[in-house]
Formats: structure tokens, sequence, C-alpha cells
């Protein structure tokens, strides 16, 4: 027998609590609900459960299926309800039982019960074939499914059930079995439908089951077979750095940091302090931001209470790093921490990084410097004329890239960002040429692209400059702008670029 210490989840398990009288009806000896239908069709419903339809087959005011009362014409039982049935619920004679196919559809029930993520639950129900449907097939098939919040599969069985025979008032033998699984909750609710959809039949049309078996249930209870799984703090999460980045000095690169559980089991600390230390040569640059990769779909955002100190060495976030408590947090967690090289850092890897999340032990972050010998420090941007265009016509912006006294400057790839003048924006086309001193000169498109519907240009090469002879004294870019078409006359200088780290150099242009 049940135990009032682990109660029945499913609200009227038992069906015992009927629709209103007022929609019953007769047939065959038998008392029954009128159709049970979708909200919103008139007609009555069956507390604490929605009626489940197999997609597409929606036949709006017809009936969808019955819920059938346990006594029938002088007292036969006619559910037959077994003799464990009546061990386990023992309000057995008020319980009822439900036909999962109506006359014109595959349907069934469903509710949504509150659970708690990492615990176990059983699903246990009797199934059988309907005693009066189907007397040309005394068989039934059907199907229970748990979902998660994200109606995500989780858990499902499928059982066959066929009649046996008749009693003296013609009423077949449900043939009751008692079914049950287990499933793992992901969330703070789950979805548990019964259901009878025709996946086994063949030959049967697509939604109409005619009368081919009745799919019949009763005693339907989902009870919490295990505590929850304990909750664990972020001293049992495992903390690497995914990879050392490599910046040449004034590069922008990033640190992705991978939390995960130990066991597989939750983490869920709350909302903690985490402190990250820069590793030598670095600082902290801009906001960082987090993802559960693994997760479907994949879960990202900012890490939005956050702030950078100590001139950016130190960056502190606010945040919970939990894993494992449901199907949105599925391990591991990554972060991700934008980092700048300091434009005068010398080359070398650098291992004095830290991240300490809350109370876990210290982890060490790492990073390199690439070419301390390559100073992109030692470079110097400067435009060369003033741009003029009308309102929907083009112009050259030319910026010139020099270094301090000629010396040798080769960065590597570096992101350079430009942001248009007011009144301008970037139409993607842009060049590069060594012209001083280099016969020919080398000259070639750079890879661009477009950025705030054009305001923005983002160049990603290498802009190194003496070298050898073909790079020799100066690197001219020639971008291409459009003045927009309400653009209003005047001179413009809030136009902006930047080369990796280095602070930005003023852009002009003028609408004419």
């Amino acid at each position: 027998m049940t135990s009032n210490t682990n109660p029945n989840l499913l609200k009227n398990g038992t069906l015992t609590d009927l629709p209103d009288p007022r929609f019953r009806g007769a047939r065959d000896g038998l008392y029954w609900d009128s159709p049970v239908k979708r909200p919103g069709v008139d007609g009555s419903s069956l507390p604490g459960w929605t009626v489940w339809t197999k997609p597409g087959c929606d036949y709006g005011a017809q009936q969808i299926l019955d819920v059938l009362e346990r006594v029938g014409p002088k007292g036969n039982d006619v559910a037959m309800f077994p003799l464990d049935f009546k061990e386990e619920f023992p309000d057995w004679r008020k319980a009822n039982f439900v036909e999962a196919n109506g006359e014109r559809v595959y349907g069934g029930i469903q509710q949504t019960i509150d659970t708690e993520s990492g615990a176990e639950y059983e699903v246990s129900y009797w199934a059988g074939k309907s005693p009066w449907v189907g007397e040309s097939k005394h068989w039934a098939n059907g199907r229970v499914e748990v979902r998660d919040g994200r109606d995500e599969l989780i858990g499902q069985q499928e059982w066959t059930a066929t009649s046996k025979s008749k009693d003296s008032f013609g009423v077949w033998d449900p043939s009751w079995e008692r079914h049950s699984f287990t499933f793992t909750a992901r969330g703070s609710s789950t979805g548990i439908a019964f259901l009878e959809d025709g996946s086994h039949e063949q030959g049967l049309g697509a939604c109409d089951p005619g009368y081919h078996g009745g799919a019949s249930y009763a005693g339907l209870a989902v009870r919490r077979k295990s505590s929850t799984v304990p909750v664990s703090d972020e001293t049992a999460l495992e903390i690497r750095q995914e990879s050392v980045p490599k910046a040449a000095p004034g590069d922008i690169v990033k640190i992705n940091l991978v939390l995960d559980s130990r066991s597989g089991k939750p983490v869920n600390p709350g909302v903690i302090t985490q402190r990250f230390k820069a590793p030598t040569g670095f600082v902290f640059n801009g906001k960082p931001t987090y993802g559960y990769y693994t997760a479907r779909p994949v879960v990202r955002g900012n890490l939005d209470d956050y702030r950078i100190e100590d001139g950016g060495r130190t960056l502190i976030v606010n945040s919970n790093p939990r894993v494992n408590t449901d199907a949105y947090d599925k391990g591991p967690l990554v972060y991700t921490l934008p980092l700048r090289a300091n434009p005068t850092a010398s080359g070398g890897r650098y291992s004095d990084g830290t991240a300490v999340i809350g109370r876990h032990v210290p982890v060490q972050l790492s990073a390199e410097i690439t070419g301390g010998d390559r100073n992109l420090a030692a470079l110097r941007l400067t435009q060369e004329k003033v741009p003029e265009a009308a309102p929907g016509q083009t112009a050259n912006l030319n910026v010139e890239i020099r270094s301090l006294d000629d010396q040798p400057v080769d960065p590597g790839i570096v992101e350079q960002r430009f942001t248009a003048p007011t009144g301008f924006e970037f139409t993607g086309g842009a060049s590069y040429g060594y012209y001083y001193y280099v016969k020919p000169p080398v000259t070639g498109n750079l890879d661009t692209r477009l950025e705030d519907g054009g305001k923005t240009l983002v160049v990603i090469s290498n802009p190194h400059v003496n070298t050898g002879t073909t790079d020799r004294t100066a690197l001219l870019y020639t971008i291409k702008v459009r003045a927009l078409a309400t653009a209003q006359r005047g001179t413009y200088s809030d136009g902006r670029a930047t080369i990796g780290g280095l602070a930005p150099v003023p852009l002009s242009a003028r609408v004419v």
C-alpha cells in the first residue's frame, strides 16, 4: 500500500473527480463523460488534466476521449480492477478510468507537476484495453511520455494490452497490468502524458483509430523515488584554462575558462564574488561573457555585474557559476575574459595570473606575449587629407601608418577598427600600398568586414613597416566612404581609427 509520506504528485490520478455530471450520457450500460474537449470548446473538462491530441488530428468540436465510471449495470465491476490495484489504492471503489482514444481521434491526457532538478521519480499506471471498444480487435497500444520544462523528451514507456474474455453482460476484460518507469527531473516542472497515438497500428489511418482497441488508463501516479541529488558549492567545480592565448604588444585576445562539475552532479553556489588577475604584460579589456555550449539550444550572455580595477590588472565578477541544475545550464560553463597585451610588453609566456572563484582554490592563468621586438606601440597613424563628398557620393579616406624613427615593426595579424565621421558610412572597400622607395609598389586589398550598418569598418591584417625592401617608410590605406543621402553639409571630425589596443586617432570628412 502507498505511504502518505510519499504522495502521488498527479492531481486526480485515480480520476475520482469527474466533470460536471450534466454532460454525462449512457451507452451499452456504461456511464461515461461527454467529450473532454480542448479549452474554449463547449463541453466538460477533466479536473487536473488537459487533453492531448495527436498533432495534426484536431477535430475541433468532435469527440476526443471518454472517462468511464467503474460501476456498471447491476453493480457489475466494469473496470474489473485486480487485487493489486485495490491494495495500491485503498479508495479503489471510487476510482475510474480513461479511454485514451475517442471515436474519431488518437488522444490522451496530460498534466504538469512540480519537480526538483536532479531528483528521481517513478511513474506508475495501470493500462488495459477498453472493455467495450473494438470487438473486432481485442488489443490496444499506448505510450507514456515525460518531458522537461522545454518540452524535450526525458523518458517514455510503450505498452500493449489484449482483451481475454467477456463477462455475462458482454463486457470485455480490460486485462489491467501495472507498468512503471523512472526519470530524473531536469528542472522545476515536468510534463506527464498518457497517450494512444496509433504509432504501432499498421494499415490504420493517420488520425482516425476507428474502434481498433481503446487504450485505457487507471491508477495514474508519479512519486518521488529518491531525495534530490545534493547540490554542491563552488568547491566542487573543476576549473581549467582552455588554452594559452598569444598576443603581440597592443593586441586584444581572450582567455577561455572552463568550469564543470567533477562528478556531473548539480553545482549551485548562488551569486559569489570571483576575482581574476591578468598575467604579466596583460590587462583586462571589455565585458566578460559566459556560455553553456553543450546545452540545446546554446545558452550564452554577458557577465553584467563586473568591474575592472588596478589599471586593468584585476577583474571582479559577481555571478552564480552553476552547472547541471536544469536543462539550461548543462555543463560545462565557459567564461570568456577579454585581455589586451600592453603596447610596451616584453615577449614571453607569463603564468602569474589567477582565477579565484569564491572559496575554490586559486587557478593559474597564463598568456603569452609574442614578438617582443615587434613593438606595436611604435606605430603612428595619421590621416592624409580630408575627403569630400556630396550626399550619396563616395570618396577615398587615406590614412598613413609609419613607425617611430623608421624602426622595423612587425606586429602580426592585428584587428584595426575604423569609425566613420558623422554623415558618412563605409562601403566595405579598402586597399593598401607601400609606395615609398618600393619599385614597383606593393599593393593589394584589405580583409574587411562592416559592422553597425556600415558605421564601423574592421580590418584584419598585419600593418608591418620597415622589415625589408618591400615595406619601406610607410603603409597607406585607401578606404572607401559614402556620404549619407540625409547628410548635412559640413566638416565632421568625430571618426576614429584604432590599431590593436593603441589609442584612437581622429578621422575627418566633409559633406559638400
